[in-house]
């Protein structure tokens, strides 16, 4: 089954019968075919000796599991890992390990989260552990978090950690059939009734605490069970309104195989369940998961990738580092444990950390060079165990989970069911909110202002059609769910003063703007623009914006240059500018 087409993109077919095309060289969606004959030009590896970014240290305590669960990564099923053992750390190891922090960290803002094994299975050392944190790192902005399948967590043991304001990550699988199925103790039995007693005390005791401090990890093990667990979830009187921070596929296990994905098949069984969260828009589970499977599309960049680009390859911009309990570095807890970087007394290792990196750069360089989905690929360092045919069979199933992803992000915006939030923005005077309904009449207001008729003439016709300015607000709202435009509402204590709009975010950005009179050559506008160019800048929605001015405009003239943009070209009448953020 072909999942890439000829012009080195991708396309996709909706339902309703719309096609859809992706050029990965610039990252847009367009209507059109296109002739796109790209190839991935990658920066030459460079050797490297320090990791700039570390601020995260992920610290096993311990080997030790009350649990087995069924697809557990050290249950002995997973070729180049450990299997459960008792191996635990002691409070000379974690001071070793908070010295190698100090000598590692490039960051006063320091992450440490204590994973195992079960980190609860050894309380004392970690009590120790985070009581010690806090006075060894003072003077940094130390966050501390613990991985727990969630059995042992006691009434007395949350409050403890409340109380310290640690944050508990904890594992549910869903409803209680579908987590004992594969939550189990080493007897066999279930395990979800000891972590629903934990959630309803802390959201009984802890409520506040519950919603900022307390994540629920969700493992789906067959997209079949979604729905039930969905179901099950919005009915419950707990669960329902506790929304999972991410729903996580299995990893792929060689050992007991892996196959290529069929797009055709996959896509249909997405298909339901989006035409199931279609009917039930308040199942969070489903939520999370159609809001996960899009995230990329509806926040992707719009760059032009002409040029030479560096490589992903973790090391060494990682801003992780992996302790396991026998004292050994690893790049991360998903690593392969027979892939370490070095250990806790001899630091890292820079040899065999760039072997590492070299090994899996070289097979990137040459698999990737005509991929479509190297933008949004999942595949990273932890593939470097795998062999040339498994590598074929990851990348084709890459592939289509990237085309599945496509597919449902164009459903969803063609049935309006994106409905992203909308970005609220504050200068030194004024606020910038969507603008509602409710601002119709001032809008009407604005746009019929002689001098905003006379250099933004393709306003003239809104105002005199029936319902013409509500109908431009439902368009912007329609822009907004596709990512495609926002039409921010400028106001100056509640009152709107103007507005700006910034249209065809994924194809060729444009912004245009007007203000009421009153509030005209008061520096309004300028500070309201540069509010929304560094929005659209830092969250990568684009990385340029252009417009077009009529040449008599004196003040929106002055007002694009001091702000950055450039003029591209002029005639007697119209002058085009452009800004390239940097």
């Amino acid at each position: 089954m072909a999942v890439v087409i000829d012009n080195g993109g991708m396309q996709i077919t909706t339902s309703s019968k719309h096609d859809y095309y992706y050029l990965p060289r610039t990252n847009e969606i367009i209507a059109e075919p296109k002739e796109d004959n790209f190839e991935w030009i990658f920066n030459e590896l460079s050797a490297f000796g320090e990791l700039p970014n570390v601020d995260n240290f992920v610290i096993s305590i311990t080997e030790n599991c009350n649990l087995r669960c069924t697809y557990c990564c050290y249950s002995g099923k997973y070729k180049n890992n450990r299997i459960h053992g008792t191996k635990s750390m002691s409070a000379d190891d974690i001071d070793a390990i908070y010295e190698f922090i100090k000598r590692t960290v490039k960051s006063k803002d320091l992450k440490i989260a204590f994973y195992g094994g079960e980190p609860l299975t050894n309380l004392p050392l970690l009590k120790y552990a985070i009581e010690k944190a806090s006075v060894f790192f003072q003077g940094y902005n130390l966050s501390v978090s613990i991985s727990t399948n969630g059995v042992l967590l006691t009434p007395c043991t949350i409050d403890w950690f409340i109380k310290r304001n640690v944050r508990i990550d904890i594992s549910i699988d869903g409803h209680k059939q579908i987590h004992d199925r594969q939550r189990i103790n080493i007897t066999g039995n279930g395990s979800f009734d000891y972590v629903y007693k934990a959630l309803s005390y802390i959201k009984q005791q802890h409520s506040q605490y519950l919603k900022e401090n307390v994540l629920l990890l969700m493992t789906l093990t067959s997209l079949s069970d979604l729905e039930t667990i969905a179901r099950h979830w919005a009915k419950d009187e707990i669960l329902c309104n506790l929304v999972p921070t991410k729903i996580s596929s299995l990893a792929p296990n060689f050992k007991v195989g892996v196959t290529e994905c069929d797009y055709e098949e996959l896509v249909e069984k997405y298909l339901e369940l989006l035409s199931c969260y279609e009917r039930h828009r308040d199942w969070v589970v489903l939520q999370v998961f159609f809001e996960q499977c899009i995230a990329y599309w509806i926040n992707r960049p719009i760059l032009d990738a002409s040029d030479s680009i560096p490589m992903s390859t973790c090391l060494p911009i990682s801003n992780k580092l992996y302790v396991d309990a026998n004292m050994k570095i690893g790049v991360c807890e998903k690593m392969a444990d027979c892939y370490r970087i070095g250990n806790v007394c001899n630091g890292i290792d820079w040899k065999e950390a760039n072997i590492i990196v070299s090994s899996y750069y070289k097979k990137r360089k040459y698999k990737c060079r005509k991929c479509p989905a190297v933008r949004m690929c999942n595949l990273c360092l932890t593939a470097v165990e795998y062999n040339d045919s498994q590598w074929n069979t990851l990348c084709h199933n890459e592939k289509v989970f990237m085309k599945i992803g496509f597919r449902i992000f164009c459903e969803m915006a063609e049935r309006g069911m994106i409905n992203s939030e909308f970005p609220t923005l504050k200068t030194r005077r004024l606020k910038l909110t969507e603008v509602t309904d409710k601002d119709c009449l001032k809008l009407t207001e604005i746009i019929n202002d002689k001098e905003t008729n006379l250099f933004l003439p393709e306003l003239i016709g809104i105002c005199d059609a029936p319902k013409g300015v509500q109908n431009m607000v439902n368009t912007f709202k329609k822009y907004q769910n596709q990512g495609e435009g926002y039409l921010w509402g400028l106001r100056l204590d509640k009152a709107l003063i103007g507005f700006v709009g910034v249209i065809d975010l994924s194809y060729k950005p444009s912004i245009f703007y007007a203000l009421h009179p009153k509030a005209r050559h008061k520096g309004y506008m300028q500070e309201s623009v540069l509010a929304i160019m560094n929005y659209l800048f830092r969250n990568n929605v684009c990385n340029q914006l252009s417009t077009e001015v009529k040449s008599g405009n004196t003040p929106s003239i002055k007002l694009l240059e001091k702000v950055g943009f450039v003029k591209l070209e002029s005639s007697r009448e119209i002058i085009r500018y452009e800004s390239i953020f940097k």
